[in-house]
């Protein structure tokens, strides 16, 4: 069962949805019908988390959806299917990839500006000293050194680290050579994710160097800073599951648990162009 409770939604001022409450019951077909620009596909993306509601509650059985992180929510949409309005399949891809590919059609409303370009994941490194893989695609296809791999929901993956005529190799996010600005909660605090060979093979990561005078919580959520001019902001790489000490107690650093499933990756999406801020 699906339920949301008065649910409000606004864009730049103008209320799309205005008190909305709805029950879908387990096991029935059910059809949400209005006309053009009524507001039907936002209601849908708040019911699975694509849009953040201005206020109210969505609950799947007596799970408030709502107030779920990221990694939970995850969790709860391998139970979701999304597919493109009209049905536009593509009848070469398998229904897995089609699904990927509908979702990352939600990423593409949300930033018109990125320049996608889908590839698979063809082999694991197998050196213990990095954390990478080769994917199928290289300069024919446009990808350059540093370009920004994410998942079909977003979700950072690492950075194109060597590009070939017809491959290239992604170092993750965890790799020991890892060096991204991030920020740091609703505050924005900045920081550095940093590579940490002891932490590579628990597929985490450091946060380092926070602004002066911010302090570090548990359970934050950390996002891409944009600065480098390599990767946008805004992307989620993680969260915050440790806080450690070093210098006799005088420095913090945070351990980050990525978003993304290294370990479950098939399919990789990367970011070849996007609109940076002056």
């Amino acid at each position: 069962m699906i339920r949301a409770e008065h649910i409000v939604k606004s864009f730049d001022g103008r209320v799309v949805l205005d008190d909305i409450s709805v029950e879908f019951e387990t096991g029935k077909t059910n059809l949400i019908i209005g006309r053009s620009g009524s507001g039907k596909t936002v209601l849908l993306k708040c019911l699975v988390g694509l849009h953040e509601v201005d206020s109210g509650r969505v609950w799947y059985d007596r799970t408030d959806f709502t107030s779920l992180g990221f990694r939970e929510r995850k969790a709860i949409r391998k139970d979701i299917g999304m597919i493109f309005q009209g049905g536009a399949l593509l009848d070469s891809s398998t229904v897995e990839e089609n699904v990927r590919l509908s979702r990352l059609r939600v990423l593409a409303e949300a930033h018109p500006d990125y320049v996608f370009e889908s590839a698979r994941v063809v082999a694991w490194g197998t050196e213990n000293w990095t954390d990478s893989f080769t994917v199928a695609k290289g300069t024919e296809q446009g990808l350059v050194e540093g370009n920004c791999v994410i998942t079909e929901d977003g979700y950072l993956v690492g950075q194109v680290s060597e590009v070939g005529e017809n491959w290239a190799t992604v170092d993750t996010l965890v790799d020991v050579d890892t060096s991204i600005g991030a920020l740091v909660g609703e505050d924005g605090a900045e920081a550095m994710l940093l590579g940490d060979y002891s932490l590579m093979h628990l597929r985490q990561a450091r946060l380092a160097y926070p602004t002066e005078g911010s302090q570090l919580f548990l359970e934050e959520h950390i996002y891409t800073s944009g600065s480098g001019g390599l990767i946008p902001e805004g992307i989620v790489i993680g969260t915050i599951t440790s806080i450690q000490s070093e210098a006799g107690g005088q420095t913090e650093y945070g351990i980050v648990t990525p978003a993304v499933d290294l370990d479950d990756l098939v399919q990789v999406f990367i970011v070849k162009d996007f609109e940076r801020e002056e």
